[in-house]
């Protein structure tokens, strides 16, 4: 059966990257919303591993595949509602490694603790990739209230605001979901994920923080549960 899961999850990649280059051929909408779709539609598409695949092989071979379809297209300049923008970036390939890294992590953390929070370690830095990222960019070309040039991209404080506030609101309505009880503490974890998934942000460049803001807010995630709500067994 996982079989199955795998391979109907592996259509809908491809369905989604399909509506992204009608959309960009035939509709005629721009690269960068073309690939905040695809990087979105991704995320969310990816949120369901856990639930319909317990053999990490499986993701790993659906990462792999994805990663190998990515770097052909950027051999050939195909995928273009992916590919045709003017900056270097290797973030779209950077993408699906961090969806692996953060399964084995939720996995691990999941055979350690025996309980749902442990989804939290995979859908915190999913989400904060995923949505977040693209807010980061809307935000910083639209309302970047100063730039600056970071390891030769630009950033500005604008774009690190909505990744900010973005990240604070996936964190707060992902707590309240899985019951984390509302205190100063809970507070505090919100604050210490967002603010350091957003510095991790900030300083990624030629698509980085497609590892480093999975990575930080994983890591993040993974100190709250256990220094900070105290979730770690005794």
């Amino acid at each position: 059966m996982e079989l199955l899961y795998a391979a109907l999850l592996g259509i809908s990649f491809l369905v989604l990257f399909a509506i992204g280059e009608l959309l960009y051929h035939k509709v005629k909408l721009g690269v960068e919303w073309t690939r905040k779709i695809v990087h979105i539609g991704t995320g969310i598409l990816t949120l369901l591993f856990p639930v319909f695949l317990q053999n990490h092989w499986f993701v790993l071979a659906l990462c792999a595949s994805f990663a190998i379809i990515l770097l052909i297209s950027l051999k050939f300049d195909a995928l273009k509602s992916i590919n045709a923008i003017e900056r270097k970036s290797y973030g779209s390939l950077y993408y699906p490694l961090s969806v692996y890294c953060c399964f084995l992590f939720y996995q691990w953390y999941d055979t350690q603790q025996h309980n749902e929070i442990a989804l939290l370690l995979f859908y915190i830095p999913i989400l904060l990739l995923a949505i977040c990222d693209p807010l980061a960019t809307y935000f910083g070309s639209h309302f970047p209230l100063k730039k600056f040039t970071i390891n030769n991209g630009t950033k500005s404080i604008g774009g690190a605001l909505g990744f900010c506030f973005g990240a604070m609101i996936i964190c707060l309505v992902s707590f309240f979901c899985f019951d984390i009880p509302f205190n100063i503490l809970f507070v505090a974890s919100i604050l210490f994920i967002s603010i350091t998934a957003t510095i991790a942000e900030f300083f990624g460049s030629s698509g980085s923080d497609n590892l480093l803001i999975p990575f930080v807010a994983g890591i993040t995630t993974f100190v709250s549960f256990n220094y900070i709500l105290g979730y770690a067994e005794n």
